[in-house]
């Protein structure tokens, strides 16, 4: 007998737009919390994938464009710790359940969770297969199951 799978997906949506059943886990990833918006709203805020009070200043001021922000938040991403083990933590749990990353840009507009989303489908991405990092005096190995 054979089991049917059903296929799994990771979205994006902004915190302001209504939540669904099919959203399944609903991860906030903002680095403040969007007023008006209560905790039950979303199941986990995740404020270590969102980028650094700086990077969303000068990217928000126009001092640096979409690329910059971009690259200046993987970099950032790939030099910490708490982030490279949630991105690995939600790569993995993607395969039981369909999970929503939320933010407060409406949709079609650049946004750092389409990065985030590319990221935890496929960490590789961050070319940080190392075994150590001395930030915290812990380690971490990106646990990428295929």
């Amino acid at each position: 007998m054979s089991e049917s799978r059903k296929t799994l997906s990771i979205r994006t949506k902004s915190i302001f737009e209504p939540a669904f059943e099919e959203d399944g886990a609903r991860y906030l990833i903002t680095r403040y919390h969007p007023r008006g918006i209560k905790k039950d709203h979303y199941d986990q805020w995740i404020r270590e994938l969102s980028p650094s009070p700086e990077l969303l200043f000068d990217y928000k001021e126009k001092r640096i464009d979409w690329e910059q922000f971009k690259e200046r938040l993987i970099t950032e991403l790939s030099t910490n710790i708490d982030s490279l083990e949630a991105i690995n933590a939600l790569h993995n749990d993607m395969k039981w359940d369909n999970m929503t990353l939320l933010c407060f840009e409406k949709p079609g507009v650049p946004c750092h969770r389409y990065i985030i989303m590319d990221l935890i489908r496929d960490p590789k991405k961050l070319m940080l297969m190392k075994n150590s990092d001395n930030q915290k005096g812990r380690s971490v190995k990106l646990l990428v199951a295929d």
